[in-house]
């Protein structure tokens, strides 16, 4: 399998060990450094090493073994960019490229790999002169990636039908589900779809691949067909749009139109149940999630990733203003396959909250083909937790017309049933509780506490203060009894304060530290600050990473002349 780099340079993969690397036209000088890790081919020109160091280009741009994986080799005759900044403002498009859209923060295009070496050329000077007139990073040239979907008692476990009573089931909120496209007319979405939107490649917004219908009835559905499988928030508008084809590939492009129309279109929640490996730093869906966010005050609602291990929430979830969500089953237990935190980079509490996520039960999309008469099928994955946790984001939406993103987040992480043999980095504060969350007046901010990486060795840390604020939107104080609970070791975590009260209508603070020079293990800690007032209790997570003994490693490369190009060295 040969696959093109934006650089015009050809990569052939014969095996799992045997490749060669070939020069683009006019760069036979050119020199590469090839690498295998976490069974990823890497494979850098040196003379876009500048480049990468200064950040202006998407390291996935020389994964060989990402753009196979995406599907991007030599039978497809395109390689999808995103340009990020003002470079990705410019009127002009470098000669070969295709497709040119704008989309949030810059535009996407395609650039023909028979034209690609100097399309490169153009565009990467563009960059490098931007950013050497205004004295440093500014924009960035990204690999136009591709996300991937996440895949009667679920309603019920997390409260819904209590809301529904107290006069609370979406109505009058819009949701926007961006997915493989939802099957409006199924029974039990007919009359739930407000607007549709198709931001693929492909002629319609049917659902042929069958995820977006059934996260769409799991946030709305009425019910209506045979089973009686209603979704958590059955009053709701929804949004459908389409930004995932038939095959279930999502291009970053298209998550980011559908996002912006969403966003500008009134959606007050937003589902994404789908998600891609996470890498240090903040990356265009990332970055658009956050800015929409403050924007427009939407709150994106987003699955954390099926992939089970630690370090493993995907992207767009890493995203600090998502609400990102894992899986347990009926029982409250966390699912093996649910992603566990924390976030790339920097150690973060990801992910933020858990739903049921195994063997849901929900429409089953007419155009996915499956067997005449089928009109509900089950399926599991974090995929399946979001829509749960979006639904009770509309509940809530519709209690309280005036609440953003922030508002709407917090009152459901600090509602949420913590499970105590998991840890902030496995469920964030716990299992959604729609029930909890209509009838509790007091919220925290932060939602959750990210101490972060605190870099070895501890001997010169030094204790790290936080302040989370409680807000009583009620008509009576508070007086709010604190504890930490967690298994934390004694020394590392403490509170200022044992009980706080919190006037009607107004705040009070509390602060939370963190002192890594306590003499435990170097490891991840965690727990929960605890504010309860009769019935009421209002939940914060907190985590920090003491890391291990590491070490900063300089290398220092010294160029040789190349004698010929690499034929499957690696290291």
């Amino acid at each position: 399998m040969t696959v093109t780099l934006v650089t015009g340079d050809k990569v052939t993969v014969f095996d799992a060990d045997r490749f060669t690397v070939r020069p683009g036209a006019g760069r036979n000088g050119i020199r590469f450094i090839t690498t295998r890790s976490d069974g990823h081919l890497r494979v850098i020109p040196t003379d876009v090493l500048p480049l990468l160091k200064a950040g202006t280009v998407d390291t996935r741009l020389f994964d060989v073994t990402t753009l196979l994986n995406f599907r991007y080799d030599d039978r497809r005759t395109d390689l999808p960019l995103i340009v990020t900044g003002p470079a990705g403002t410019a009127r002009s498009a470098p000669a070969g490229a295709a497709g040119v859209r704008a989309v949030p923060g810059g535009r996407a295009l395609r650039l023909a790999k028979k034209d690609i070496g100097s399309a490169w050329q153009s565009l990467s000077a563009g960059v490098r002169a931007e950013g050497t007139a205004r004295g440093g990073q500014a924009s960035k040239i990204w690999l136009d990636g591709v996300r991937t979907p996440l895949l009667t008692r679920s309603v019920p476990q997390i409260g819904a039908p209590a809301a529904w009573t107290a006069g609370y089931d979406g109505s009058g909120v819009t949701v926007a589900v961006l997915d493989t496209g939802v099957d409006a007319g199924h029974p039990d979405l007919a009359g739930r779809v407000a607007v549709t939107g198709n931001f693929t490649d492909e002629p319609d917004a049917l659902d042929r691949y069958g995820h977006g219908t059934h996260v769409a009835a799991t946030v709305a559905g009425t019910g209506a067909a045979p089973g009686g499988y209603k979704g958590v928030a059955p009053g709701a508008a929804l949004m459908a749009g389409k930004v995932c084809d038939q095959y279930g590939f999502c291009s970053d492009s298209s998550v980011l139109a559908g996002m912006q129309w969403a966003a500008e279109g009134g959606a007050r929640v937003v589902n994404l149940s789908f998600g891609s490996t996470d890498i240090p730093g903040e990356d265009p869906l990332e970055a658009a999630i956050d800015r929409l966010t403050a924007e427009y005050g939407t709150l994106f609602v987003v699955s954390a990733g099926n992939d089970g291990r630690d370090d493993s929430v995907t992207s767009p979830g890493s995203a600090d203003s998502a609400l990102t969500v894992g899986a347990v089953d009926g029982s409250d237990v966390l699912a093996e396959f649910s992603s566990r935190g924390p976030r790339a980079g920097d150690s973060a509490v990801k992910p933020d909250i858990t739903a049921p996520g195994v063997e849901i039960t929900a429409a089953l999309s007419r155009d996915a083909g499956g067997p005449a008469g089928m009109t509900h099928v089950a399926m599991s994955g974090t995929s399946m937790a979001a829509p749960h946790v979006a639904g009770a984001a509309a509940i809530l939406a519709q209690q309280h017309p005036t609440w953003r993103a922030g508002d709407l987040k917090a009152a459901l992480m600090g509602s949420a049933k913590t499970n105590p043999d998991n840890a902030p980095f496995a469920q964030g504060a716990g299992r959604v509780d729609v029930a909890r969350a209509i009838t509790q007046t007091v919220t925290a901010s932060p939602a959750g506490v990210s101490f972060g990486l605190q870099a070895w060795p501890h001997g010169d840390d030094t204790p790290d203060a936080r302040t989370i604020s409680y807000r009583n939107g009620g008509t009576v104080d508070v007086t709010l009894a604190l504890s930490l609970t967690g298994g934390a070791p004694a020394g590392l975590f403490a509170l200022s304060r044992a009980s706080v009260t919190v006037p009607a209508g107004g705040t009070a603070t509390v602060t939370l530290t963190a002192d890594t020079r306590a003499d435990v293990p170097d490891a991840r800690y965690g727990g929960y600050v605890v504010a309860k007032a009769g019935d009421a209790r209002v939940v914060t997570p907190f985590a920090v990473d003491k890391e291990t003994e590491h070490y900063d490693l300089t290398v220092n490369r010294l160029d040789r002349p190349a004698s010929r190009p690499p034929t499957g060295s690696s290291c």
